[in-house]
């Protein structure tokens, strides 16, 4: 079945950002005294909200300082270590020419939508994509003063948004929560197995396993 939508998670998908990322999470801890990660712990941790990564890495953290932290990376990520990012091998010129060939691409992140457009820009390829819904979206186009409740609930919006479940849509992203919110929108997905996440050798639930970006090209 030919597929001519592609949905797409940023972080551990289309870039690399644990640097920055390790950055603002390093400074954040210490600001508040505690236990600074290192990169290898952090890197599997990513893909879900700060505040879900921060569960995983101080259980015990209370919610007011957790509310702190998450302030206090969001301030110095959002403003300052976004851009400490790489483009995984073979993204930009498989992304150009998935859009040369008439594939429409968008971008469902728990990242900001503002730093997720930002980074895009950067990279060269933010004219690429019709949508880029960051896990903030509602707000920010003012439907809603809250922030999706999950990764499901952003894909569900952007495919309603962009008309594409007759579209033969697929979502294509590095960790569980990603397989999760295509699985909760009956919509096939690939894994990037080169992203932070460490998939078992059998996942049924993925239609493609990809250990390259470019690798997509002759899967759809």
């Amino acid at each position: 079945m030919s597929r001519n939508y592609l949905f797409l998670d940023l972080d551990g998908t289309l870039i690399d950002s644990l640097p920055g990322i390790h950055r603002a999470f390093s400074e954040s801890a210490l600001r508040l005294g505690l236990p600074v990660p290192s990169e290898n712990d952090l890197s599997p941790l990513l893909g879900p909200p700060v505040d879900q990564i921060l569960a995983c890495l101080y259980p015990e953290l209370c919610n007011r300082v957790t509310s702190s932290f998450v302030s206090l990376f969001r301030e110095k990520y959002d403003l300052q270590y976004y851009s400490e990012f790489q483009l995984y091998p073979g993204v930009h010129r498989s992304l150009h020419q998935l859009h040369s060939c008439g594939y429409l691409l968008s971008i469902v992140t728990n990242k900001p939508t503002h730093v997720s457009r930002v980074v895009l820009g950067q990279a060269s390829l933010l004219d690429l994509f019709s949508g880029v819904y960051g896990v903030d979206y509602p707000v920010v186009i003012g439907s809603s003063p809250n922030t999706f409740r999950s990764k499901s609930e952003a894909l569900s919006f952007a495919l309603s948004d962009r008309q594409a479940r007759s579209r033969n849509p697929i979502y294509i992203g590095d960790t569980p929560g990603d397989m999760k919110a295509a699985a909760s929108n009956n919509i096939p997905f690939a894994i990037c197995e080169y992203g932070y996440y460490r998939w078992p050798p059998s996942v049924e639930s993925a239609a493609f396993r990809l250990t390259s970006f470019d690798q997509i090209l002759s899967l759809l």
